[in-house]
C-alpha cells in the first residue's frame, strides 16, 4: 500500500519536480563527467612528450567542494515541496497515519525521485565525459575518436556522494516534518507574509560595512602618508583623499544614527543605508583608482577587497529598498499604476518583495560571480597560453642567479656540461644551442641586492644577435664606443622612455659607451634573459663585455624533435641532484627550464582552470536560475485564486498571460540584469588595469570577444529556464 502511494505522489507531484529533476540530470552528468577523469580506468593517449597525472591529481577535491553546494539546492527543493505538500500531510495524520510514517513516505518519495535523477545523469554524464575528453586531446594537440565510458570507480563514487546526500537531507526533512503541527499544516497556505523589517539582514550588514570603514579608514591614512605626493596624478590624488573621506563619513554617520535614537525625527535605519550605499559606491570607485595605479601597490588587495565588499553591500540594499521604490511608483505614477492590469501587477509585486529582498540579492551576488567567472575563464586560460609561449622560448633554458654568492671568484663558474652530455646521451639531436654569460656594467653593481636596486646586465653584441638568430631576427650593429638595450615585451613604453632619457650616455667600468641611434629593442627573446627585478639587458661589443664582471651563467639550446616527457623528468632531476648540489658552497644558485615540462604543467594548469572555472559557473547559475524557478512556481500555486477571480472579472487569457510575463520577467531581469551591470563594469575595471599583459598574452579584441560569446551562452541557458517556468507558471493556474 506505502508503495503505491508512492508512486500516486510521484505521478501527482511530477510537474513540481520537472524543474528539479532537469537540474539534477544535468548536475549528476556534470559531477561524473568531471569525476572520471581522476578514474585509474581513464587512460587518454597524449603522446610520449606528455603526462595525464598531474590533470587527475589536481580535478577531484576542487569538484567535491563545488557539488557539496549543491546540497544547499536539494535541500531547498526539499522545502518547497514539503511547503506544497503541508495539507497533504495534514489530511494523511488526521486520517490515522503516524506522523512519522508520513515523513517517511515523502522521504521515499523524493530520494525515488533522486535515484531516477542520479541515473539519468550518469547516462548525460557519460557522453559529457567525451566532450570534455574531446576539450583535453584538443589541448594537447591530439586526435579524439568517440567511445562511451562507464567507469567503475567512478560510478560507484557518484552513486554514493549523492546517496549521502539524499540520505542527510532525508533525515532533515523527516525531523523538520515531524515538528509541525496539524494546524499549522491545515493554515499553511492561509498565512500571510512576514514584515521584513524585523530581519535582521541589513543591521548585520550596516554592521560590517561599517566595521569595514573602520579599517579602511586606517589603511586609507596610512597609504596617503606613504605614497602621496604633488607629482602623481591629479585622479590620484582625488582618489587618495576620497579614501580617507569615504570611509569616515560612514562611521559618522553610523555614530550619528546610534546618538539620533533620542531624536527619531532627524534620521532613521533607512536613511542611513542609503548613505552608507552613495558613500559605498564613491569609495568603490576610489579603491579601484588607487588598486591599479603602480604607485600604491603595497595596499592594491585590501583595497579591491573593500571595493567587492561594497559592492555587495550595495545590492544588498537596492532589493532592501525595491519593495519601497515600486511602491513609491505605484503611489507617484497614478497613469502607470491603473494603466491596463498593472494595479494586479504592482499588488503582486509587493506582497513578495518583502520577504525575498534577502533571497534575490544573494541571488543576484551569486549571479555575478558565475558570470565573472564565465569571463574570466578565456582570460585565464588564454594568459597560461600566452604566458607559456614567452617562457618557453627556448626547449631547454638553463640559467644562473648571483643573488646569494658572498665572493666575485664565484661568479659565472657552473658548468653545464652535464646537460649537454645527458642530451648526447639519449641522442637528442641539436638544433641549435648558446652557452654565454651576462656580465656587471660596473663591478661595484655586485654588491646591490636590493629589490629596486638590481642592476641591468650587459650582454655581447655577438651572444645577443646569436639569440636574435635563434628567433628568426634580423642581426644588429653597432659601434665600438656605442651601446643599445634589449628590454622584455611587457615593459611600458613610458618607462622605457624615460630609461633612454635618463641613459643617454653609459659609464662603465672599461669607458663611457654613447646610445645607438636605435635607442632599444622589444623583441621575445625570453624571460630568463635578464637580472632580478629588471625588464632590461644593455647590448655591448665584445671587446668591451671581454673585460667587465661576469654575473650570470646562461645556456639555451634548441632541439630538432620535442624532448620525451620521461626524459625532460629524468634531466630536471638529475640537474637538481648534481649542478644545484655542487652549488652550495659558492652560494650560486642555477635552473632549468624544459619546454616539454612547462608546456605540459601549463597545458595541463589551463584545462584544469578551464574545467573548474566552467563548472563552478555553470553549477552557480544551474542553483540561481533553478531557485528563481521554484520561487516563480510557488507563486504560481499561491496565487491561483486571484488569478481565478480575475478570469472571473472577465480578464482575458491574453492579458492574464501580459501579466505574468511582466511579473516573471521583473522577478528574472532583475538580478540578471544587475550582475551583468556589475560584471561588465569588473572586466573593464580588469582591462584597464592589465591591459599591457592582456595585450601581449591575449590581445584585447579576443578579451571582449570571449566575454560576449560567455554572456551570450548564459542568456541561452537563461531563456530555457525562463520559457520552462513560463509553461509551468501557466499550467499551474489553468482552469
Amino acid at each position: 500500500m506505502y508503495a503505491k502511494m508512492i508512486l500516486r505522489n510521484i505521478k501527482r507531484s511530477r510537474k513540481d519536480y520537472l524543474i528539479y529533476m532537469v537540474t539534477l540530470i544535468f548536475c549528476v552528468g556534470l559531477f561524473y563527467a568531471f569525476m572520471a577523469l581522476s578514474s585509474r580506468y581513464y587512460n587518454p593517449s597524449l603522446g610520449e612528450e606528455f603526462t595525464f597525472s598531474s590533470v587527475r591529481g589536481d580535478m577531484t577535491l576542487p569538484i567535491l567542494v563545488i557539488t557539496a553546494i549543491l546540497f544547499f539546492l536539494v535541500k531547498y527543493v526539499n522545502d518547497y515541496m514539503i511547503k506544497r505538500k503541508q495539507k497533504e500531510f495534514a489530511i494523511q495524520t488526521i486520517l490515522g497515519m503516524e506522523q512519522k510514517t508520513t515523513a517517511k513516505l515523502f522521504f521515499m518519495e523524493t530520494l525515488a525521485m533522486g535515484g531516477i535523477a542520479v541515473s539519468l545523469g550518469i547516462i548525460m554524464g557519460c557522453f559529457l565525459s567525451q566532450l570534455i575528453t574531446a576539450m583535453l586531446l584538443s589541448a594537447y594537440d591530439e586526435p579524439f575518436q568517440f567511445t562511451f565510458p562507464l567507469y567503475t570507480d567512478t560510478l560507484l563514487f557518484t552513486l554514493l556522494f549523492f546517496g549521502s546526500a539524499f540520505g542527510l537531507i532525508g533525515c532533515l526533512n523527516i525531523r523538520s516534518i515531524r515538528k509541525i503541527k496539524i494546524i499549522d499544516m491545515l493554515q499553511a497556505d492561509k498565512k500571510t507574509e512576514t514584515d521584513y523589517k524585523r530581519s535582521a539582514w541589513m543591521p548585520v550588514w550596516v554592521i560590517l560595512a561599517a566595521a569595514t570603514a573602520a579599517l579602511m579608514l586606517f589603511r586609507g591614512f596610512y597609504v596617503f602618508r606613504e605614497f602621496y605626493t604633488d607629482r602623481l596624478p591629479e585622479s590620484l590624488q582625488i582618489s587618495l583623499y576620497g579614501s580617507i573621506l569615504s570611509p569616515a563619513i560612514m562611521i559618522l554617520s553610523v555614530i550619528y544614527f546610534g546618538l539620533e535614537r533620542r531624536f527619531p525625527k532627524r534620521l532613521g535605519f533607512n536613511g542611513l543605508l542609503g548613505i552608507l550605499m552613495i558613500l559605498g559606491i564613491f569609495y568603490t570607485v576610489f579603491s579601484f583608482q588607487v588598486s591599479r595605479s603602480s604607485h600604491v601597490t603595497v595596499s592594491s588587495n585590501a583595497e579591491i577587497a573593500a571595493a567587492f565588499f561594497f559592492v555587495a553591500f550595495n545590492v544588498c540594499g537596492f532589493f532592501y529598498f525595491l519593495n519601497r521604490w515600486v511602491a513609491y511608483l505605484k503611489e507617484k505614477s497614478p497613469r502607470l499604476t491603473y494603466s491596463n492590469e498593472n494595479l494586479f501587477l504592482f499588488g503582486q509585486l509587493m506582497a513578495k518583495l518583502k520577504t525575498t529582498s534577502k533571497t534575490m540579492s544573494i541571488i543576484c551576488l551569486v549571479l555575478t560571480l558565475a558570470l565573472f567567472l564565465f569571463t574570466l575563464e578565456p582570460v585565464m586560460t588564454g594568459w597560461i597560453s600566452g604566458h607559456l609561449e614567452k617562457k618557453s622560448k627556448y626547449d631547454i633554458q638553463v640559467f644562473s642567479h648571483y643573488n646569494n654568492i658572498r665572493y666575485e671568484k664565484n661568479l659565472a663558474q657552473t658548468d653545464y656540461s652535464l646537460v649537454i652530455e645527458f642530451l648526447k646521451h639519449r641522442n637528442v639531436q641539436f638544433d641549435e644551442a648558446l652557452e654565454f654569460t651576462s656580465y656587471f656594467v660596473n663591478r661595484g653593481d655586485f654588491k646591490k641586492r636590493n629589490k629596486y636596486q638590481f642592476p641591468v646586465l650587459a650582454l655581447s653584441l655577438s651572444d645577443y644577435n646569436f639569440l636574435r638568430s635563434m628567433n628568426n631576427l634580423k642581426p644588429i650593429r653597432l659601434g665600438e664606443e656605442q651601446f643599445t638595450t634589449q628590454w622584455n615585451t611587457l615593459a611600458d613604453p613610458k618607462m622605457i622612455d624615460g630609461f633612454i632619457t635618463r641613459h643617454e650616455q653609459l659609464r662603465a667600468d672599461t669607458g663611457d659607451l654613447v646610445l645607438s641611434s636605435v635607442p632599444y629593442y622589444q623583441d621575445d627573446l625570453g624571460p630568463y634573459l635578464y637580472n632580478t627585478y629588471t625588464e632590461a639587458v644593455y647590448v655591448l661589443p665584445d671587446k668591451v663585455c671581454a673585460e667587465l664582471l661576469p654575473a650570470n651563467r646562461l645556456l639555451f639550446i634548441n632541439t630538432v624533435k620535442p624532448l620525451p616527457y620521461k626524459d625532460a623528468e629524468q634531466l630536471s632531476t638529475l640537474f637538481d641532484q648534481t649542478v644545484r648540489n655542487a652549488e652550495v658552497t659558492t652560494g650560486s644558485s642555477s635552473e632549468i627550464r624544459l619546454s616539454t615540462l612547462q608546456i605540459n604543467d601549463s597545458t595541463a594548469g589551463g584545462f584544469t582552470t578551464k574545467a573548474m572555472l566552467n563548472y563552478t559557473g555553470v553549477v552557480l547559475l544551474i542553483i540561481c536560475f533553478t531557485v528563481l524557478s521554484l520561487q516563480q512556481l510557488s507563486d504560481s500555486s499561491d496565487f491561483k485564486y486571484r488569478f481565478s477571480i480575475l478570469r472571473n472579472m472577465g480578464i482575458s487569457e491574453g492579458q492574464l498571460n501580459r501579466i505574468i510575463l511582466k511579473q516573471m520577467g521583473i522577478w528574472f531581469g532583475t538580478p540578471v540584469l544587475l550582475a551583468f551591470i556589475i560584471n561588465i563594469l569588473l572586466v573593464l575595471f580588469m582591462i584597464d588595469s592589465f591591459y599591457a599583459e592582456l595585450s601581449a598574452y591575449i590581445g584585447i579584441q579576443s578579451v571582449m570577444t570571449s566575454s560576449v560569446a560567455a554572456l551570450s551562452a548564459v542568456m541561452v541557458l537563461l531563456s530555457c529556464y525562463f520559457i520552462s517556468t513560463l509553461i509551468l507558471f501557466k499550467r499551474n493556474i489553468a482552469k
